[in-house]
C-alpha cells in the first residue's frame, strides 16, 4: 500500500531538511544524466563524420547553406544543453536554500527576488536582424554559450554587438528584448556592409553572364593585386 503522502508544511525541521537532501540528490543525479547524454549525442556526431549536405536559400547575403555537417551542433543538442542549464538553476536553488538552512540564518531576500535573467533577440553577425530568435540569460558569458548553439554558429561566439554596431562589455547594458548581434569575431558587419555585398556579388553576376573581362594594373608602390583573394586577419 503506498505511503501517503506527507503536507511539507507539517513536517518537522528533520523531515524537511531529508526531504530537501532527496530532492537536491534527485536533481544532481538527474543533471550528470543529462550531461551524460549531451556527450553521447556529441560524440556520435563527431565520430560520424558527416559532411553533410548544401542547399540553396533565397538569401543574397548567404545563397547557398550547409546543413548537416558534423561541425555543426544538431537540434537535438541544442535541446540538451537548455535542459541542462534548467536543471542547474534548480540544483543551485536547492543548494542555496540548503546553505540558508544549515547556517541557521534567516532566508535572504534574494531567494524571493527574481533571478537577474534578461531576454534578448539575438542574431548572427553578417546576417539579417529579421533572422534573430529570443533567448534568455543571467550573463554575458551564458547569452554567448546559448546564442551560440541556438544560431548554429559553428564557432565559438567572442563578442556581442548592439544592432548599431556598439561593442557591449556588461551584462548590466543590455534592456530586456533589445536586438543583439553575436559575432565569433571582433569586427561587426552591419546592414550598410551587407548592402555593399550584395552590390558586389551582383556586379560580378553581371559581368559573367556579359562574359566581362576584368584586369587590372598592380600599384607600383605598395604591389597589391585588387583582385587577389583577401589576406587572413
Amino acid at each position: 500500500m503506498p505511503s501517503a503522502k506527507v503536507n511539507p508544511n507539517e513536517m518537522n525541521p528533520s523531515q524537511r531538511q531529508a526531504s530537501e537532501w532527496s530532492a537536491r540528490q534527485r536533481g544532481e543525479h538527474e543533471l550528470e544524466q543529462a550531461k551524460h547524454a549531451l556527450r553521447q549525442m556529441t560524440g556520435r556526431r563527431i565520430r560520424e563524420q558527416d559532411p553533410g549536405e548544401l542547399r540553396a536559400q533565397n538569401d543574397p547575403a548567404q545563397p547557398v547553406r550547409r546543413e548537416g555537417h558534423w561541425n555543426a551542433i544538431t537540434f537535438e543538442e541544442r535541446v540538451q544543453h537548455y535542459k541542462i542549464q534548467l536543471l542547474q538553476r534548480q540544483l543551485d536553488e536547492l543548494r542555496s536554500r540548503d546553505k540558508t538552512e544549515r547556517t541557521g540564518g534567516t532566508p535572504s531576500r534574494k531567494l524571493y527576488q527574481q533571478p537577474n535573467t534578461k531576454r534578448v533577440r539575438v542574431y548572427a553577425n553578417g546576417s539579417r536582424a529579421e533572422q534573430a530568435v529570443s533567448v534568455r540569460a543571467n550573463s554575458l558569458q551564458e547569452l554567448m554559450d546559448v546564442a551560440e548553439l541556438r544560431l548554429g554558429l559553428g564557432k565559438r561566439a567572442r563578442t556581442l554587438f548592439s544592432s548599431d554596431g556598439q561593442r557591449l562589455f556588461q551584462f548590466e547594458e543590455l534592456q530586456q528584448e533589445q536586438l543583439v548581434c553575436v559575432s565569433t569575431s571582433s569586427h561587426f558587419v552591419g546592414a550598410s556592409d551587407l548592402r555593399r555585398q550584395r552590390q558586389i556579388r551582383a556586379a560580378w553576376a553581371r559581368a559573367d553572364q556579359n562574359d566581362v573581362a576584368l584586369s587590372s594594373t598592380p600599384n607600383p608602390r605598395i604591389n597589391v593585386d585588387p583582385f587577389a583573394p583577401a589576406l587572413p586577419e
